[in-house]
């Protein structure tokens, strides 16, 4: 009976070796799929505060010829705004300022107004 149960425990621990690898390229697979899922997360959630604080640019901007000569200074504030609202996900991703100015800048652009530069 003792043979029995120890060829046993040996099939066991020789399955558990053979599926060990492929367990462990699932679980690294998986990491990935979510490290993936939040840099998409992260980038939608920008876009859509972009595309807000723009909207709320554009229609100073479009109210005021004063204005658009501030645009510049308007996008920068801008961008400060959004990355406050998102300051975790941002710092931890290591998203430049300059990449949400030019979200920013992008999201002006399909409202017709022009950022000067």
């Amino acid at each position: 009976m003792d043979q029995v149960i120890s060829a046993l425990w040996a099939t066991v621990a020789a399955a558990i070796l053979a599926a060990a690898p492929i367990v462990l390229r699932v679980a690294l697979a998986y990491a990935e799929l979510l490290r993936q899922r939040g840099w998409q997360v992260l980038q939608e959630r920008l876009g859509e505060g972009a595309a807000r604080i723009a909207a709320e640019i554009a229609a100073q901007v479009a109210g005021s010829p004063g204005v658009q000569a501030a645009s510049r200074a308007m996008v920068e504030t801008g961008a400060l705004m959004l990355r406050a609202r998102f300051e975790q996900e941002v710092a931890r991703r290591g998203v430049p300022l300059a990449t949400i100015e030019g979200m920013l800048t992008g999201e002006l652009g399909k409202r017709g107004v022009v950022v000067q530069r």
